[in-house]
């Protein structure tokens, strides 16, 4: 018996996701984005999803926080060596980023 979703008055068939790198890492971002201040801890004001900043990097989020201070979010299912030193890489851009980069 095939299992089935309810969508716009139709009933559409799930579907079989192939586990990858990337598998779920939007969804992730959408519901964060959407619900940052519950996730964080911290009331953020959300400037940006996936803009390109500094040298050509593309941080996840991009927030600021009641003080001005920028706050970074890059969702990762794994960190190794790469991914620590691509967020390390957001918190020096993050670090030294002005008012006029940010209101670019």
């Amino acid at each position: 018996m095939p299992l089935f979703e309810i969508g716009d008055n139709e009933l559409i068939p799930f579907r079989r996701v192939q586990a990858g790198p990337d598998l779920y890492e939007e969804e992730i971002e959408s519901l964060l984005w959407a619900n940052l201040d519950s996730f964080v801890g911290v009331q953020l004001f959300p400037l940006a999803r996936q803009p390109t900043v500094g040298d050509g990097i593309r941080p996840d989020i991009v927030a600021l926080d009641i003080d001005g201070h920028v706050h970074v979010i890059e969702v990762k299912r794994d960190v190794d060596r790469r991914q620590l030193a691509q967020c390390l890489e957001y918190a020096g851009w993050a670090r030294n980023a002005s008012l006029d980069e940010l209101a670019g």
